[in-house]
């Protein structure tokens, strides 16, 4: 079986729906030839922690737990006092491209010499953080092995990059060309980022291909879907909503079907499972809202199968959008109807893929109160049928695993 070093600052027991991902990767790979490696923090500051996600990381991989001192961070002694905008703000103007770039003094040499015992034949770094990229930057530099570069989603084209000042924009898109120009391989995480990719950094034209997050089939063995219930007919949402993204465009969508069919949104309910914060829900839905904060893998999924339909959200202030959330990737698999309000993009278009009885709908459509209310009368009175499985099936990461590892293949053979 062949090595990889696969850098990732974010490994489990961290927990969210960008770790799924390169742990599908690690799960999967030696399947196809390849030993993932894997140099990770050990114990990084993030709000999400799911220790059932360990158990999914097979015995062929090794990880390597490497400390974060965070020696160029001194704001971090007083910074847990502040407002969460204030640290934000301080962190943009502290720290390039994040703040932990104090890792990279500390994590180079110590993957510099596990690279070099175990003999691996390429290197893989995954984003965000994006040091992990610098660092995969500097042991492809120094042991001449072909690297990927995986972006779970875009640098300065993320629609919530926001530069402290103009010389800070410089010095990401600096470090970000540099990432491109020496990348044997980059993914992109869905088909609207990698043309963008094509179009703001031609560089990247003939070295980047899309895999998405998608879902593991494992996760799903053995689950039973309840049979219909009386109402409400709910809605589940798995995920977790910041400044810039929230569900205030589904609660505003929900007043105004209230106020043009009343009886009809009456039946209608709402389950979040995630980190959502405090949320404005509207005082006549509370009786019908239920709010479970984070859980982990298994429990979501298990409550939003207990859920009649499927909920997604993506900001409608950027069109067409190529922001495509994991939860999408959940809610295929599950089966349920889903109701997405999403801009014109490409959630939309995999869910009119689907099918299945699914919407994709603008809330900020002048119809999209009726149309709502047409599909949810549709919805209470059946399903509408199963998802095609021939969509749902190229999500599969055991799927996009091998397409991975045939371009590792490719870089060290050819």
């Amino acid at each position: 079986m062949r090595p990889v070093l696969m850098i990732a600052y974010l490994f489990p027991p961290a927990g969210g729906g960008g770790v799924q991902r390169t742990l599908g990767f690690v799960k999967h790979l030696p399947r196809h030839g390849w030993r993932p490696i894997v140099v990770a923090a050990d114990q990084p500051r993030y709000w999400a922690k799911d220790e059932s996600l360990l158990a999914d990381i097979p015995p062929e991989a090794e990880v390597h737990r490497i400390s974060d001192p965070g020696w160029l961070r001194p704001l971090d002694l007083f910074r847990r006092f502040l407002p969460g905008e204030v640290r934000q703000a301080l962190d943009g103007l502290a720290y390039v491209p994040d703040r932990q770039v104090g890792w990279l003094p500390m994590a180079f040499p110590q993957a510099l010499l596990l690279a070099r015992r175990h003999h691996v034949e390429a290197i893989f770094s995954t984003s965000t953080p994006y040091t992990d990229h610098l660092l995969g930057l500097a042991l492809s530099r120094a042991l001449k092995k072909p690297w990927v570069a995986d972006f779970r989603d875009p640098w300065t084209q993320n629609q919530t990059f926001h530069a402290a000042t103009p010389a800070h924009h410089t010095a990401h898109l600096a470090l970000e060309r540099l990432v491109y120009r020496h990348a044997d391989l980059i993914i992109a995480n869905t088909a609207l980022n990698r043309s963008a990719l094509y179009r703001d950094f031609p560089e990247t034209r003939e070295k980047t291909i899309h895999l998405p997050n998608g879902y593991d089939e494992d996760d799903y063995r053995g689950l039973v879907l309840p049979k219909r219930k009386p109402p409400p007919w709910v809605l589940g949402y798995a995920g977790s909503f910041y400044p810039g993204y929230g569900p205030e465009p589904l609660f505003t969508l929900l007043e105004t079907l209230r106020r043009l069919e009343p009886n009809l949104a009456s039946q209608v309910g709402l389950r979040f499972f995630g980190q959502t914060g405090a949320m404005n829900v509207p005082e006549w839905l509370r009786p019908r809202t239920q709010v479970f904060g984070y859980l982990e893998k298994a429990q979501a999924i298990a409550g939003l199968g207990d859920c009649d339909g499927s909920l997604v959200l993506v900001p409608t202030d950027v069109s067409p959008s190529g922001w495509v959330p994991q939860k999408l990737y959940q809610a295929l698999r599950l089966g349920r109807p889903i109701l997405a309000l999403v801009p014109e993009g490409e959630v939309a278009s995999l869910v009119r893929a689907a099918g299945g009885g699914s919407l994709a709908l603008d809330p900020t459509a002048q119809d999209a109160a009726p149309t709502l209310a047409r599909w949810l009368r549709a919805r209470i009175e059946g399903p509408g049928g199963p998802l095609d499985a021939t969509v749902v099936g190229r999500f599969d990461r055991a799927r996009l695993s091998q397409t991975l590892a045939e371009n590792l293949d490719r870089l060290t053979r050819g």
